[in-house]
């Protein structure tokens, strides 16, 4: 019995390093294929700070939880050297093929939940997404011309008439569709840049908030130039709000989290 016990010692070690070595093995691929989202995610699909305000960064937790931890888990607790090899590639197949459905799916839900334009009504700033476009019956190509920035800006102009404001009305209504979704009210960002970064935040402003103003001070150390060299916008987001600043030409430069205070 104490032979049987010595030698089976050994064993469950080394089962217990085989177990280790596949789950360290399946989390270094998921990781780069973690790292290649988050790549994309940051340089295109949410450059910050919409990453942080707009479903970014929620979204990718739950990457993060499929991917990261229940993934390598699971491969942990089902990969046993001792199985046949055959029962040994289902299990590890079937592990495969239920993680990258996950991935794929959050591949999905961040692709569709993304900012494909970022809209300006003189005053805010917000982001179309897709179920905006689609409400419309319109595809994303019309979004097409404002894809020259990352992220993309457009100016949504006031309603030209009563009939368009009436139409406008109907549309939020039937489609529930934000007022500034409008994708036929959309214009070129930096052809109307006094219209879209009419009403930025004030000076004044400023002042009242301590928090926007360390963090603009610290923007504008890292950026050069002063106050009036900028217009800082609102930004409001799913999650949280944020500043984004332009020069008054309305080329985008940069921006940070900041729920402001009104």
């Amino acid at each position: 019995m104490e032979q049987a016990a010595t030698q089976s010692a050994p064993r469950r070690e080394l089962h217990l390093r085989a177990r280790f070595t596949a789950s360290a093995i399946h989390f270094s691929i998921s990781l780069l294929l973690v790292g290649g989202l988050v790549a994309v995610m940051m340089l295109n699909w949410f450059p910050p700070p919409l990453f942080q305000v707009d479903g970014g960064w929620q979204g990718l937790r739950i990457v993060f939880l499929v991917d990261l931890v229940l993934g390598p888990g699971l491969m942990f607790l089902a990969f046993n050297p001792a199985k046949r090899r055959r029962e040994l590639i289902t299990d590890i197949s079937i592990i495969a093929l239920l993680q990258l459905a996950a991935f794929g799916w959050g591949i999905h839900a961040l692709e569709t939940q993304r900012p494909r334009v970022v809209v300006s009504d003189g005053t805010t700033l917000y982001a179309i997404v897709l179920e905006d476009i689609t409400k419309q019956k319109v595809g994303t190509e019309v979004l097409d011309p404002y894809r020259t920035t990352t992220p993309p800006f457009a100016f949504s102009r006031e309603p030209a008439n009563e009939q368009e404001t009436a139409e406008l009305v109907a549309r939020m209504f039937t489609m529930e569709l934000p007022e500034y979704a409008a994708v036929d009210r959309l214009q070129p960002f930096k052809e109307h840049a006094a219209q879209a970064l009419k009403n930025p935040v004030t000076s004044a402003q400023m002042e009242k908030d301590s928090q926007l103003k360390a963090q603009i001070t610290s923007f504008l150390t890292d950026h050069g130039g002063s106050f009036d060299s900028y217009r800082f916008m609102r930004y409001i987001g799913k999650y949280g709000t944020a500043i984004l600043a332009f020069q008054p030409s309305g080329e985008y430069v940069g921006g940070f989290v900041n729920e402001l205070n009104q």
